[in-house]
């Protein structure tokens, strides 16, 4: 999704840094198939009019 600051963002949560996101760091992540990313994106698009 489109946000003011596209890298650093989505970084600070990542690595915990102290910013908008506070201090949260990843705790843990999911795989999923390619075919539920489709879904989702198809999802976001139709229903709350976003591209991901």
């Amino acid at each position: 999704m489109a946000t003011g600051c596209g890298f650093a963002t989505p970084q600070s949560v990542l690595r915990g840094s102290r910013g908008t996101a506070g201090n949260v760091g990843l705790a843990a992540f999911e795989l999923v198939p390619d075919d539920a990313i489709d879904d989702a994106a198809h999802l976001l698009a139709t229903h709350a009019h976003l591209l991901a």
